[in-house]
């Protein structure tokens, strides 16, 4: 089912019905930015649920006017987002940091001739390729975060050619003696969900079954998260549409619990904006927010090398 369909907006209605909404709608003044906030709800429930970067940090709305100042730890390297959207090294000279937003944004031109075509299907394949794109953006931006901060405090751990039990065990280890609570979370590309079917470990001369257990709920699944080994919630991360990769495919890491991970800060909600371009003889409508993401305690993560050793 459309996503179009669950919202309040055309509870009950067939898609007849909403054609003719819609098609009324583009007619008033302003007509195009309505239409725009009509795909925001099902948007911002998607990214909201399935964004990995708000999975392992813990998410923050600030307040109108609030500025993002957090808890920081002089002993530990913090790190963070620039503007430009590099990651950094935070310097911490008190228990409060001051941590920068920046906006990130996804833009799709309806065309003028597209227009006489069914307003449901536009508004449709909108919100699907801007959940798409926002999506990857906030998890390319949270995977740098975490591969930068992985090398401040913790020793990366060598797991050769594919995902071992030791290594997973091992790093869970380091983060439970880091922070003195256990690690939750295994993150991994997605091509290496392989590497978790075909887990095995050894006791004595018997081999045992895997220790990884599949997740089934579907409404979990949809989060990214497959399932569970010593305790970890094993997150998965895909390519880009574009086939780019946003976590290194030989690269996976341990997390600790996401408050003491770091914040994901959010200044401004997903918001839609609409405006003609006469050029591309089209509506361009575009949705963004502005974010930030801070690693409070680098030694809550440890990364796993896949590196084949030579």
């Amino acid at each position: 089912m459309s996503n179009i369909l669950k919202t309040a907006d055309f509870k009950d209605m067939s898609q007849r019905e909403i054609e003719a909404a819609l098609t009324a709608i583009s007619k008033e003044p302003g007509g195009m930015e309505k239409i725009a906030s009509l795909a925001l709800e099902p948007i911002q429930e998607d990214v909201l649920y399935k964004s990995k970067g708000r999975q392992i940090f813990a998410q923050k709305v600030l307040e109108p006017g609030e500025e993002a100042v957090l808890d920081g730890d002089v002993r530990v390297p913090g790190c963070s987002l620039s503007v430009e959207g590099l990651p950094y090294q935070v310097e911490v000279k008190s228990n409060r940091v001051r941590i920068d937003t920046a906006p990130i944004s996804v833009k799709a031109l309806v065309k003028w001739n597209e227009l006489n075509y069914r307003k449901f299907d536009m508004l449709d394949w909108t919100q699907a390729r801007a959940k798409s794109s926002l999506l990857e953006q906030e998890d390319s931006k949270a995977i740098s975060v975490l591969e930068y901060a992985s090398t401040q405090y913790n020793q990366v751990i060598s797991s050769p050619g594919k995902l071992y039990l030791d290594a997973i065990a091992d790093a869970a280890s380091v983060i439970s003696d880091n922070l003195r609570t256990k690690a939750t979370k295994l993150i991994i590309p997605a091509g290496r969900e392989k590497d978790l079917m075909i887990l095995q470990y050894a006791n004595g001369n018997a081999v045992n079954s895997n220790p990884f257990t599949p997740e089934t709920n579907d409404e979990i699944i949809r989060k990214g998260v497959l399932g569970n080994i010593y305790g970890l919630e094993v997150i998965s991360i895909p390519k880009k549409q574009d086939g780019s990769d946003i976590i290194d495919p030989n690269t996976c890491y341990v997390v600790g619990p996401a408050e003491l991970v770091g914040v994901f800060v959010v200044r401004s909600e997903i918001m839609p904006k609409t405006q003609t371009d006469l050029r591309q003889e089209g509506e361009l409508i575009s949705f963004w927010e502005d974010i930030g993401i801070y690693c409070r305690y680098s030694k809550g993560i440890c990364k796993i090398d896949l590196s084949a050793q030579s």
